[in-house]
């Protein structure tokens, strides 16, 4: 378990730092407004085990952890404190 955790959080940081890189050099790309872990996405899906399967990633442990986050996300909006405008 805890290997497959820190294959996956690293494969996660290399696609993030190809997207980084990628916006960095190549102009088009840093002109279109789209976020890096949109465009990391993006190429963990062509490169992922859904499309090519040059990389080995564990699906159901990302669909845990966006669960999770996910749910911890919700959690925090509904924390915080509210202003009134009155």
């Amino acid at each position: 378990m805890f290997t497959t955790t820190v294959k996956t959080f690293f494969v996660i940081s290399v696609l993030f730092s190809i997207a980084i890189l990628l916006k960095r050099f190549i102009p088009p790309l840093r002109k279109m407004i789209i976020p890096n872990s949109i465009l990391a996405g993006f190429i963990g899906f062509i490169i992922g085990p859904n499309f090519l399967n040059l990389i080995k990633v564990d699906v159901n442990f990302l669909g845990k952890l966006i669960y999770h986050l996910m749910a911890i996300g919700f959690i925090s909006l509904s924390l915080r404190k509210i202003e009134n405008f009155n």
